[in-house]
């Protein structure tokens, strides 16, 4: 049962490669975010905050996971073809100097628009999260 679950989820990977990674993120997203909450003692005091896992769920299946599927396979396997090491070295280069500094510049951005607050009172952390990543 487990072997054909794999099987029928590899196949959703080459035929719907888009929805099944942003359904995976979220699951993950929101999966890891109840066990912070569980670590940190939310749950156990009856403080567990389901608006904040939605929120992980959301800003995975609907922001993160589409931007990295962009990132990762229309960008960087067209402009680096391969596996060999060179390759290799030269996707983690590109990845960790353009994308990472990216995707955490926008990121107060996401979490502002999936939280239903006003997008102007994320420009403070925008900013902060820019600069901090200029500064590395």
């Amino acid at each position: 049962m487990l072997r054909r679950a794999w099987q029928r989820y590899c196949e959703l990977l080459v035929t719907k490669p888009l929805i099944t990674k942003a359904a995976t993120g979220g699951t993950l997203f929101g999966l890891g975010d109840v066990l912070g909450q569980a670590l940190d003692g939310s749950i156990e005091r009856g403080q567990y905050d389901p608006a904040r896992t939605l929120r992980a769920v959301v800003w995975s299946a609907a922001g993160f996971t589409p931007i990295a599927h962009a990132w990762y396979i229309k960008v960087l396997d067209r402009r680096v073809p391969g596996t060999t090491p060179k390759a290799v070295i030269s996707k983690v280069a590109l990845d960790q100097l353009l994308f990472a500094p990216f995707i955490n510049a926008v990121r107060p951005i996401l979490r502002a628009s999936v939280s239903c607050i006003p997008m102007y009172s994320c420009l403070p952390d925008f900013v902060s999260a820019f600069l901090s990543l200029a500064h590395t």
